[in-house]
């Protein structure tokens, strides 16, 4: 969708870009998707990821949900298994911006 601003999400710390994505889907009145990856997914073969690591994962993108409908945005959500690189790659196509922290 061209008319949004994906942003890359890896922890529950602050994240200046998660805040800086959404101010900008705000303002731009553009949608927003919020991506995270399952930590520590850089081997070929890649086993199912744990309970621990889902639990992990689905509260980093409930956490980054919070923020965005806090400062007026509702956004699309999106966890990915894969290369954390080439998983915002994909989610980004045909996209307005994607956003990532340092």
């Amino acid at each position: 969708m061209e008319s949004q601003i994906v942003v890359g999400v890896s922890g529950l710390e602050r994240q200046q870009q998660l805040r800086w994505a959404i101010e900008e889907s705000v303002q731009l009145d553009v949608g927003l998707l919020i991506v995270h990856c399952f930590a520590d997914r850089f081997e070929t073969e890649l086993p199912d990821p744990s309970e621990e690591q889902v639990l992990v994962a689905k509260a980093i993108i409930e956490h980054a949900v919070e923020v965005a409908q806090s400062l007026g945005q509702t956004p699309a959500t999106s966890l990915c298994d894969g290369f954390v690189g080439e998983e915002l790659v994909k989610a980004s196509r045909g996209t307005r911006l994607l956003v990532v922290g340092s």
